[in-house]
């Protein structure tokens, strides 16, 4: 059995040549898109693809949910004999980074503006539109351009001319 390894790519370097991407589509599923054999190599046979589905809620673990969890896990140990390796976890810190997924309406409502900044935020305008694309739970944002606020500008008249 022959095993290839293949990288996600977003900007591949020049010499590597077994790439892929992922691409989104609707209701959580996504594609995968493999080289075309020019600029990478043509996958050949069969794929076992590995993924997880999210459970589309807001979800949040505190440590006190997950503690003393035991896995146990079996081996042959160096003289033979089966062994049992009993693992305990626990959670450290709160994880509270689920959300649900965004519906089309907002997709279209959302991608022109956060498009439009470009990944850039120069603008009082990119600093109200580029969060929205960054995080869905984000519903609005309000930045108020002050430079002109404590700014004053002086006039005189120069004598010398």
């Amino acid at each position: 059995m022959v095993i290839d390894h293949w990288e996600l790519i977003y900007l591949a370097p020049k010499d590597l040549r077994n790439i892929y991407t992922v691409l989104s589509d609707t209701d959580d599923s996504i594609s995968l898109k493999f080289a075309d054999g020019i600029f990478g190599n043509l996958p050949q046979g069969n794929f076992k693809v590995y993924y997880r589905r999210s459970k589309n809620q807001n979800i949040r673990i505190t440590p006190a949910d997950m503690q003393n969890i035991q896995v146990d896990v079996q081996y042959v140990s160096s003289n033979n004999q089966i062994e049992v390796l009993t693992l305990t976890f626990g959670l450290q810190y709160t994880v509270d980074n689920a959300t649900t997924s965004e519906t089309n309406d907002n997709i279209r409502l959302n991608a022109p503006a956060t498009y439009y900044t470009q990944n850039r935020m120069i603008t009082g305008e990119d600093y109200q539109v580029a969060p929205l694309g960054t995080n869905q739970e984000i519903i609005k944002v309000k930045a108020t351009n002050r430079i002109n606020n404590y700014m004053k500008v002086y006039s005189w008249v120069d004598d010398d001319l």
